[in-house]
């Protein structure tokens, strides 16, 4: 589990998007990343697929305030289930006990509904859980506790609330309740999902092979062999055995080697790789 712990406007800044209220004010007036450079680029400028997939990403993560390996998690549950993946990664996220506090008006940021769901202020069906990544289940009532109902973190957020059709506020009771499972449609995230679906296949064996230089060799082949059950069954070694060996000595070896480690690295797997 992580948590942001930085300038929250300055992050909002470099993604383009309001984090907090006090983001969303200063993003009026400087709409352009932070730094010395920043008033000369845009967030949005030309960028390759990869780089917009990433951004996106970076987009969602900050807004559910989640980090790195959560997300991973989150989009190996969606893409399990049945269903549109799209449409189930959203409901991983949006049913989070911290994204409930903050979509329904008990909270104005998802930092603060972060700090009041760890400090012991919010209750599920009349319990205490201090868990942000609890997942809220349809016709589940989020409270705030009795003792911390007039602080003015939850007296000042209920008052500006505009809760989502999917959550039912009470604002006498400081309570909300999920009515039913959202879909894309419904939720008020700044971020196109299906940028974030395709981020994440596309980049498993970079991910496993490419990432540095392996002088070991004998570590090299397992992570080749691990390479194999990356990808699809219809591609299997049986049939592209030649081609899919020099891809991976070239991903592994040409990018950050000489090309006679390449053609060494293609002789050796090629001699013991069992296929």
């Amino acid at each position: 589990m992580s948590t942001y712990r930085g300038s929250k406007v300055k992050l909002s800044r470099s993604l383009g998007i309001p984090l907090s209220p006090k983001a969303s004010k200063i993003l009026e007036k400087k709409s352009y990343p932070p730094g010395q450079h920043g008033p000369t680029k845009r967030v949005d400028g030309k960028m390759s697929d990869y780089k917009r997939q990433l951004l996106e990403k970076q987009r969602v993560r900050a807004q559910y305030n989640i980090g790195e390996r959560q997300m991973v998690n989150y989009y190996k549950k969606a893409s399990a289930k049945a269903g549109n993946t799209v449409d189930n990664l959203v409901q991983f996220l949006e049913t989070r006990l911290d994204a409930v506090v903050v979509r329904g008006g008990l909270a104005r940021s998802i930092y603060a509904a972060r700090q009041f769901v760890s400090h012991g202020h919010i209750l599920v069906n009349g319990k205490k859980v201090d868990i942000p990544s609890y997942q809220v289940k349809p016709n589940d009532v989020v409270t705030v506790r009795e003792k911390s109902r007039r602080m003015p973190g939850f007296t000042d957020a209920v008052k500006m609330s505009n809760p989502p059709e999917y959550l039912e506020l009470s604002k006498p009771n400081m309570s909300v309740t999920l009515t039913d499972m959202p879909t894309r449609e419904q939720v008020p995230v700044i971020g196109e999902i299906s940028l974030v679906i395709e981020f994440y296949p596309g980049n498993q064996f970079y991910r496993i092979c490419g990432k540095s230089c392996y002088k070991d060799t004998q570590q090299m082949l397992v992570l080749i062999r691990r390479a194999f059950v990356v990808l699809p069954k219809r591609h299997s070694p049986q049939h592209h055995h030649e081609n899919f060996i020099s891809l991976y000595c070239f991903t592994c070896f040409g990018m950050v080697g000489s090309q006679s480690e390449w053609i060494a690295g293609n002789f050796f797997i090629s001699s013991r790789l069992t296929v």
